[in-house]
């Protein structure tokens, strides 16, 4: 009873300071942590006083700015016989969430996305999703709109770079609901779903050395400071340091495209000579690991122009009637359980419940196919 009584009062305090003009037409209103400490009630039952105001037309919430007053106020308190009675005769508003992704393909995020669509779907959740390939400024741009939306929430694959989105890091001091897949920002209090990318660039390369490789290249396409492929690189590190008598080496993609293609449909139109290149800069090593499936995929191309033969492992595959992506020894990602698990977290947090800063999903090692 205590609670109902506080938020009943909070509610006609402030309805009584609007009707009396102390907060005027688009005037921003304390928010709930600042009602919370003024009444020194939790922030859920100044919330639940928040609530009410919005649905009844008082305010407008901004997720990401605040609350204001509903700028036809005086429209609203002249006309109370159109307001609901009772909030339980408005059907409540479907949550929103935005999924912002890097980038997406057959051989990573398609299931995914699938997978988050799935459970919104289930739990009667609104999607709007953007792709940014890479960019981030419309990575900043994706995040804006979802706030003009009135998304409840984000989940978001961070374009890779040295640097992190601005936008984003507002929204974690802010204590917005939001959840990073695949990348962690790393210093940030964000809760993030992934793959123990160490462990399994480890077992990777550990697998390559069991082969009996003994000088391994590290090839990637983003800054090894980008929060995966450090982990990756630093799995690498340690499986070369621990086998001793193995060397391993590092190179780097310039001419990457983070867009998704067909690679067999385009294979005419890509550029191989950074791969061929590398192939003959580094041609004492016998084995290649991989950040990425479609790195591997170029580089094997490359490697068969130029009839050479090297061992590739990598991350994730595309898996067609075709081709079972069992050419290299890869890590498979668990997607489905990721996206599900995203949604989990997401919901927790604006349900104002405290989750787990790093959620590992398990993965699974497979071999390649042998030589016939």
């Amino acid at each position: 009873m205590e609670k109902q009584i506080m938020y009943e009062k909070i509610l006609s305090d402030l309805k009584k300071k609007i009707s009396a003009g102390e907060y005027g037409p688009g005037d921003r209103i304390p928010s709930e942590k600042e009602i919370g400490e003024a009444y020194q009630v939790s922030r859920i039952t100044a919330k639940k006083a928040m609530e009410i105001l919005a649905e009844e037309s008082y305010i407008v919430r901004q997720p990401g700015r605040g609350s204001f007053v509903n700028k036809n106020i005086e429209d609203v308190i002249a006309a109370p016989s159109q307001q609901i009675p009772s909030r339980m005769q408005k059907p409540k508003r479907r949550k929103r969430i935005g999924v912002i992704f890097d980038t997406f393909g057959n051989d990573f995020g398609t299931e995914l996305l699938r997978s988050i669509e799935q459970e919104c779907t289930r739990r009667r959740f609104d999607m709007l999703f953007r792709c940014t390939y890479g960019n981030m400024d419309d990575e900043v741009m994706a995040v804006q709109d979802g706030l003009d939306a009135g998304v409840d929430g984000f989940i978001v694959m961070c374009a890779q770079g040295e640097v992190y989105n601005s936008a984003i890091l507002q929204l974690s001091l802010n204590r917005f609901p939001i959840v990073t897949v695949d990348r962690q920002i790393k210093g940030v209090p964000i809760p993030c779903i992934k793959s123990n990318n160490f462990a399994a660039a480890r077992e990777l390369t550990d697998k390559l050395i069991e082969h009996g490789n003994k000088k391994i290249c590290f090839l990637t396409h983003a800054s090894i400071e980008t929060s995966t492929i450090s982990e990756r690189y630093g799995g690498f590190s340690e499986s070369i340091v621990k086998n001793g008598t193995v060397t391993g080496v590092f190179a780097k993609i310039e001419s990457y495209n983070p867009a998704p293609m067909d690679i067999e449909k385009e294979y005419g139109r890509i550029d191989l000579s950074e791969y061929k290149k590398i192939a003959e800069d580094f041609g004492d090593c016998t084995a290649f690991l991989t950040a990425e499936y479609k790195i591997a995929v170029l580089l094997r191309r490359a490697l068969e122009e130029t009839d050479i033969k090297k061992e590739i492992a990598t991350f994730d595959s595309i898996e067609t009637v075709y081709r079972t992506g069992r050419e290299f020894t890869l890590i498979k990602q668990n997607e489905s359980l990721m996206g599900k698990k995203a949604l989990e977290v997401l919901t927790d947090l604006m349900d104002g419940k405290k989750t787990e800063m790093i959620t590992d999903v398990p993965y699974i090692l497979r071999e390649r196919k042998a030589e016939p």
